[in-house]
């Protein structure tokens, strides 16, 4: 492996690390405020739990699509 190979897997791992734990604050402060979404969809638990889950599933969708994509990086990396 070359130097900008390595540079390269060091910014993109750096980035994707960053993603991965910035969607999992996301989800996780979701479920500790009990509202969930974006915008004008955010939904409490309280008044619309229906949609509370679903916006809850959707935040983790996105984390656990991070997080595979982070160990995919990972792997990538390690078994080239």
């Amino acid at each position: 492996m070359d130097l900008v190979t390595i540079l390269f897997a060091v910014l993109a791992l750096a980035l994707v690390t960053a993603m991965a734990a910035g969607q999992f604050r996301v989800a996780y402060r979701a479920i500790n405020d009990g509202k969930a979404g974006f915008g004008r969809f955010t939904y409490k638990r309280t008044e619309k739990p229906l949609s509370f889950w679903i916006a809850v599933f959707v935040e983790w969708l996105g984390f656990s699509l991070a997080f595979v994509y982070l160990l995919a990086l990972v792997a990538g990396l390690l078994f080239s």
